[in-house]
């Protein structure tokens, strides 16, 4: 239901920009600059980057798997809590004419500045429409449609973004369309106006534990593709195992394995391809549920990032997760982070 606002990155200054001499060489003894060679200005390093994972909803009933939950309980285990900023709260109530409000808001990675928005949401037998307003001034606008077509479940949504500024103010609007129908799935998302991606999947279960996928993305400014993506998948009541090969380089694998009714442990990794900038190529973790609702879980990453979340279920309508992490090679005068996020249902 919720569109998950997007956090900016933050623009890097350029080196070597400007001009002017400094007066800085040195003089011959006729009194004339020596013409030296200009140092070649050092490049500035790259931040580590961490990979961006998206996060798929539940899958219902009678649902098929997407190429996004491919590896999505490698991902509740090793993810989900632990890019928790200082605070994150989140209430959600539903009006007498069915009419879903939600409010959403974090600190992150700070206190403050905070950041969230609004969201509107109302679903009717075949359409739905959710209007959301951001803290970082811009509107969005989902109109969607769905109904039975060859045997499956199609659907369609118009995505448009409004961001008004103080010289022009921007407009986008993107169609999602898809169809769900066993053994397949296929998605796209369609640029309308100023979206310079076209982006895609599908995917095909041979057996009722298996999945096999394609993701492909597209930039038009550019005219070139800018991902191929192969997928593997397999998964029972507890084991999954997932495989992703990304532009023909870089292989990704994940384990997430179940012992008994409570423990479990995972596993992400770069097999091959690693990229130099990344944040982290492996990580493993485990989880123990206490009961239904109350779960603790612990990640360890080759980088040496400790984290642990607590998720509890206070009561029915009320979920609250907690993180604390730092770096084991420095736990004294490293990083540190703490944070909590609240959801209120009613």
């Amino acid at each position: 239901m919720k569109n998950k606002y997007c956090r900016l990155n933050r623009k890097k200054k350029k080196d070597g920009e400007g001009g002017g001499d400094g007066g800085g060489g040195s003089k011959s003894r006729f009194g004339k600059k020596k013409q030296e060679p200009e140092p070649e200005p050092e490049p500035e390093p790259e931040e580590p980057v961490e990979e961006e994972e998206i996060m798929p909803p539940p899958l219902e009933e009678g649902q098929m798997y997407s190429y996004f939950h491919v590896g999505s309980m490698a991902k509740e285990c090793l993810i989900k809590g632990y890019r928790l900023g200082v605070w994150e709260l989140e209430s959600t109530t539903k009006t007498k004419h069915d009419i879903v409000l939600a409010s959403f808001g974090e600190g992150n990675p700070t206190l403050t500045p905070a950041s969230g928005g609004i969201e509107l949401y109302k679903e009717w037998p075949l359409f739905h429409a959710v209007c959301t307003w951001l803290t970082a001034n811009a509107y969005l606008v989902d109109v969607g449609a769905r109904a039975d077509l060859f045997g499956g479940n199609a659907y369609a949504t118009l995505k448009t973004t409004i961001s008004p500024q103080e010289e022009e103010s921007k407009f986008t609007a993107r169609v999602k369309v898809g169809l769900d129908r066993s053994p397949g799935k296929i998605e796209l998302i369609i640029p309308v106006y100023k979206e310079p991606l076209l982006m895609g999947y599908a995917v095909l279960a041979p057996t009722e534990n298996s999945v096999l996928g394609y993701r492909a993305v597209y930039n038009f400014d550019e005219k070139q593709f800018a991902m191929h993506a192969f997928c593997l998948g397999y998964h029972n009541e507890t084991t999954e195992v997932g495989l992703k090969y990304e532009n023909f380089k870089t292989l990704r694998g994940s384990v997430f394995q179940r012992l008994g009714e409570n423990l479990a442990f995972a596993l992400k990794m770069t097999i091959m391809g690693a990229e130099e900038n990344a944040q982290s190529n492996v990580a493993i973790g485990a989880q123990y549920e206490f009961s239904p609702g109350h779960l603790i879980k612990a990640r360890l990453r080759d980088d040496t990032q400790f984290g642990i979340v607590y998720q509890a279920r206070l009561a029915e309508t009320v979920d609250v997760m907690y993180h604390a992490g730092c770096v084991l090679n420095d736990p004294i005068n490293g990083e540190h982070k703490i944070g909590v996020a609240w959801s209120f249902k009613c």
